[in-house]
């Protein structure tokens, strides 16, 4: 059996605890701006697509 990492899960019934116990960074919003931000996302569109009409027109 594995051995848990970290500090153990509060009580689920407790959502205060959960809070406490799991803090988000607010700094970094990993869900809209990713790793990299938008430039870097943009970039790779415009390679995927560029070869994507590289294969088509091939």
């Amino acid at each position: 059996m594995a051995t848990p990492v970290g500090p153990a899960a509060p009580d689920p019934d407790d959502p205060e605890l959960w809070d406490e116990w799991y803090q988000d960074d607010d700094d970094v919003d990993t869900a809209t701006v990713g790793r990299f931000g938008w430039p870097v996302r943009l970039l790779a569109l415009l390679v995927v697509i560029g070869l994507v009409l590289v294969y088509v027109v091939a």
